[in-house]
């Protein structure tokens, strides 16, 4: 048995206006201004020059989150970090999320959860990387966890290895793909990775649980057909009454 916390949780919404009352909005990069000194807090590639929209909101609790939108993406990411840090400071974030879940849960929908496991001693990565058939690739103090086919970025599931502390090693996965936000996608996917059942943390069930204010993902929807399948499905409809018609008539027709 392994128990997992949640570290990061990030949700999508459609309109910064949504979420104003949650706390104070300040802006740092939009068409009109850009406060390049706040630019290190968000750690983006390449100074952010793929995002059209950063700001930081401070809640009541004194705490900072960022909210981002790229010039590709449809809709803003409000991003809560650090949910997992062994200290007091863990408790007021997860207060945060929980609240920002309570009132604008119906407006947002999430979009990733990154889940952490800190043990005293390093994770058995080859163990890990021969379960999930990943080759290990290091960069800088991590290690990287990738299948075969990727290069830079898995559209699906991260898998990396840190020391988070002098005395700390975490092994953390990061689920960003919708069909893998259930409870079962994740506990099948860390199950496999370590060869042990997974203990979910309350936080969790209360993010991804379809009880919850928020609404449910996509991928708990029937999945909408492209207009291409659409067509092939009703010609194929319309084959199947044909030929049945035609059947029917020539049982009834006289010898």
């Amino acid at each position: 048995m392994v128990k997992g916390y949640v570290d990061s949780a990030v949700f999508a919404i459609d309109s910064i206006d949504k979420i104003k009352h949650f706390g104070t909005l300040e802006v740092v990069k939009n068409g009109l201004l850009f406060k390049r000194e706040l630019l290190p807090k968000f750690k983006l590639p390449e100074n952010g020059k793929y995002y059209d929209y950063l700001a930081l909101l401070t809640t009541t609790s004194g705490y900072k989150y960022q909210i981002v939108h790229h010039t590709r993406a449809k809709q803003y990411k409000i991003i809560f970090r650090g949910l997992w840090q062994h200290t007091k400071i863990s408790d007021y974030l997860r207060a945060d999320l929980l609240r920002f879940i309570e009132l604008h849960g119906d407006k947002a929908t999430l979009a990733r959860i990154d889940i952490a496991f800190d043990q005293p001693n390093p994770h058995n990565i080859k163990a890990i990387a021969k379960n999930t058939k990943r080759r290990t690739y290091k960069y800088r103090a991590t290690t990287y966890l990738k299948t075969l086919k990727e290069k830079k970025t898995n559209q699906y599931l991260d898998i990396k290895h840190y020391k988070k502390t002098p005395s700390i090693y975490r092994l953390e996965f990061v689920f960003k793909n919708e069909r893998y936000l259930t409870i079962e996608k994740i506990r099948t996917q860390i199950t496999k990775a370590t060869a042990a059942t997974l203990e979910v943390e309350p936080l969790l069930l209360h993010l991804i649980s379809p009880s919850n204010a928020h609404k449910p993902h996509t991928a708990n929807r029937p999945k909408q057909r492209g207009i291409f399948k659409t067509i092939l499905f009703k010609m194929g409809e319309l084959i199947r009454r044909t030929y049945q018609r035609l059947k029917s008539k020539r049982s009834t027709a006289p010898p």
